[in-house]
């Protein structure tokens, strides 16, 4: 299993104006990742009303998921797309579970937490870190959905 060091860690909103007027807004995340041997690996999500689309890719989806653009030709075919993350947290197992939850981890978060996670999490290998458990982490936990956690829970 390779050890990832943490380069950077983006998340930003985003809201879309169509013909019909204000859309959904929509939270991007990304965590850059860098593996011993040197490659580089960009975790992506994107999240819209609790339903994230997470990717990971050898470049930056970042810029073009802000922008909306989810055509076949911009990205390619999502790692995992779930509501609350439940099919993620499903799959334990994975190669890059701890780097995924630190990417739900961080699209989950207010923005304090979030330049928080910046500024203790940047330069450390992702085995190294304590990662929070978020809503979408404890209410997969109980079988529930996000909205059925209390605030007790949420903030444990």
């Amino acid at each position: 299993m390779a050890r990832y060091l943490i380069k950077d860690i983006k998340c930003e909103i985003n809201g879309h104006v169509g013909p019909c007027g204000p859309g959904p807004e929509w939270v991007v995340a990304e965590v850059e990742l860098q593996a011993e041997n040197g490659e580089t690996r960009f975790l992506d999500v994107t999240e819209v009303e609790n339903c994230g689309i997470m990717f990971n890719v050898g470049e930056s989806l970042y810029e073009t998921l802000l922008e909306g653009d989810f055509t076949p030709e911009n990205i390619p075919d999502p790692t995992y797309e779930s509501e609350e993350y439940k099919d993620f947290y499903n799959d334990k197992n994975s190669d890059m579970y701890q780097e995924f939850r630190l990417l739900v981890y961080v699209i989950r978060s207010d923005w304090n937490e979030i330049d928080r996670c910046k500024k203790d999490f940047i330069g450390k290998y992702v085995d190294e870190i304590d990662i929070p458990k978020c809503d979408a982490e404890l209410a997969a936990e109980k079988g529930c959905s996000i909205w059925e956690l209390d605030e007790d829970e949420e903030e444990s």
